[in-house]
């Protein structure tokens, strides 16, 4: 038993079972032995410490803060090019985003580059030097721009709930004999049933699901810091009615230890990462209740498509690049747009005081809204440190062919 189990069976020895969240808070965030906060004691992604047990988008390749980069450009545009452009990123993590997005604005604009300031935050604590070409550390107010986060807010710890008897009960975590275990209790906040609303009673008996409570005190986070311009969020879920739905009788908790997906949260504690599938009509009820309105939606793949990734892969096939070379490249590339990996993340933008009208670009199916049609900047795997070799992992993509349609939509 780890430092944070026997923290956790004490705890509810002394005062009785404890709610999902606050198990998953100590359980990913709680230091010495958390699990993010193991990973935050590590000063580069490169340093040799113990490998992580999960992919990102900007692991995957540069282009994804390029493309990124593109779409941040045009808000800037949007809010009438100022002077400086702030761009916050919550849930930062090794900072390798803000190293591609800030590598790459000076190739696409000098005057966009010279406003850019970009600001990466983080709950965790990390040594000096782990953010070399950013400002970390606490998250400024009422800046004029964009608050970004990429797979934030399935990473925020959530209440789980079991339907019994039709009844909406709270899954706890408990003890027995040192063990942990799951107790289901009455609600410890009316909140969870609330927000299911009407949904609960097409659910059947044995139905798990969870609850983010969180996203209110986030949507404050996001209302303090950002006074005019866009939040952009770009995570995995669904619409409230498709996450709650008999079909995901199981709910969305999932569990990765070394690249293996696990059902099991109270195995492993502190040493597997544990997300839950995100409740977008949730985000635009937080985000509305601070004065924000939806610009629109897309998915990650029709996204970077619109911004020019199809550009990048028509330059990658013409450049004078080694055949393993383009090969790797180009598998970073794709694995950004597979749709039933990465591409089918969900890229959510806000705006409160800044134009939404005509849709961004890459929100813009029209026709004549596709990315300009001069040549892109292609970023290279071996531009910046720290990115997956995914052509040599367990994700061999080399032989996955994408285009993209004329309404942005993406294909193979």
């Amino acid at each position: 038993m780890n430092y944070v189990e026997a923290m956790l069976v004490q705890r509810i020895r002394e005062s009785g079972p404890i709610t999902f969240a606050e198990f998953m808070e100590a359980a990913l965030y709680r230091p010495p032995y958390g699990y993010y906060a193991r990973r935050g004691e590590s000063s580069s992604p490169s340093s040799g410490s113990e490998p992580r047990d999960y992919f990102t988008s900007p692991m995957a390749h540069p282009a994804f803060g390029a493309l990124l980069a593109i779409q941040l450009k045009e808000t800037w545009r949007r809010l009438d090019a100022p002077d400086e452009f702030s761009v916050i990123e919550m849930g930062a993590g090794d900072g390798m985003l803000a190293r591609d997005v800030t590598a790459y604005a000076p190739r696409l604009d000098s005057a966009f580059a010279k406003a850019l300031r970009y600001v990466a935050v983080d709950r965790l604590p990390r040594q000096e030097g782990y953010y070399p070409v950013v400002e970390s550390g606490r998250i400024p107010s009422n800046v004029t721009g964009c608050v970004l986060s990429n797979e934030l807010l399935d990473s925020m710890p959530v209440h789980r709930f079991v339907i019994e008897q039709g009844r909406v009960l709270e899954i706890y975590v408990g003890e027995r004999s040192g063990e942990l275990c799951e107790v289901a209790r009455p609600q410890s906040d009316s909140a969870i049933s609330e927000r299911l609303g009407d949904l609960a009673g097409d659910l059947p008996d044995g139905f798990r699901g969870e609850v983010n409570l969180g996203l209110h005190t986030w949507a404050r986070q996001v209302s303090d810091t950002l006074r005019r311009g866009y939040a952009l969020n770009i995570d995995y879920g669904f619409d409230r009615p498709r996450l709650y739905t008999p079909a995901r009788w199981r709910g969305s908790l999932r569990c990765y230890y070394k690249h293996t997906l696990g059902s099991d949260p109270l195995k492993r504690v502190g040493r597997q990462d544990m997300t839950a599938h995100v409740d977008f009509t949730a985000v635009d009820e937080a985000l509305a209740g601070v004065g924000f309105s939806a610009a629109g939606y897309a998915t990650q793949a029709d996204f970077l498509g619109r911004l020019g990734a199809d550009k990048m892969l028509s330059a990658l096939r013409k450049g004078r690049l080694a055949q393993h070379e383009r090969d790797a490249n180009r598998a970073g590339i794709v694995e950004l747009l597979k749709p039933q990996g990465m591409g089918g993340f969900r890229v959510s933008i806000h705006h409160r005081d800044a134009a939404a009208d005509p849709p961004l670009a890459g929100l813009n199916s029209s026709d004549d809204a596709q990315a300009a049609s001069e040549p892109l900047p292609l970023p290279l795997l071996h531009d910046t440190t720290g990115h997956a070799s995914l052509l040599a992992s367990r994700y061999p993509n080399a032989a996955w062919s994408v285009t993209f349609s004329n309404d942005g939509r993406d294909g193979k």
